[in-house]
């Protein structure tokens, strides 16, 4: 009785010892047989698929760090304008909106949203959604935007801003003011200067 294996790269099922299958011509090495052990598979083959799948992780890999870096590492930093004196500070901005406006805004027309707020100064107010930690290590809020938009904060990994963040609770009504940096993925995010 012939042994079937299945060729690695077409999934055809393929006799052991053929030079090759004979659904996508590939050419099979098989190695040789050991006495009293199951008849190896195709080494070659083996090793180019496992090669593909090692270089398909590795990009899956990279994209993720990339997207994670793009995301977080381009410090979308603001500051609240609150109780606590030093993080205050003295900004003439002209805009002041409500997040769920700003959210919908960009939304609806994300071009125009972008002309009209992007590298601009502007005050954004609303309730914090979210308190965490990024990649990078910098702590942020997350001010609710109405459905699953928000205004991301990040702020400097000093241990002044994660003091008074770690104060912060969910459903807080806040004020931030930072340079907006347009949309990235849902959430619309501000750049502290």
């Amino acid at each position: 009785m012939q042994q079937l294996y299945q060729c690695p790269y077409c999934g055809n099922n393929v006799v052991y010892g053929q030079p090759g299958c004979h659904n996508c011509k590939h050419p099979l090495n098989w190695g040789s047989p050991q006495p009293d052990s199951p008849q190896p598979q195709p080494q070659t083959a083996l090793r180019s698929v496992e090669k593909s799948k090692t270089s398909i992780w590795k990009i899956a890999v990279g994209v993720a760090i990339g997207l994670l870096l793009f995301c977080f590492g381009s410090c979308a930093i603001c500051t609240f304008i609150g109780s606590q004196s030093f993080l205050n500070r003295t900004t003439s901005s002209q805009i002041t909106i409500d997040a769920g406006s700003l959210c919908g805004e960009y939304k609806a027309n994300q071009v125009a949203a972008d002309l009209k707020y992007k590298g601009k100064i502007i005050t954004v107010t609303g309730t914090i959604d979210s308190i965490g930690t990024e990649i990078m290590g910098h702590p942020y809020i997350v001010v609710s935007g109405g459905s699953i938009y928000g205004v991301q904060c990040v702020y400097p990994a000093t241990q002044q801003y994660k003091e008074f963040l770690a104060q912060l609770y969910k459903g807080q009504s806040i004020e931030v003011t930072g340079e907006c940096r347009g949309l990235i993925l849902l959430n619309v995010l501000l750049e502290y200067k």
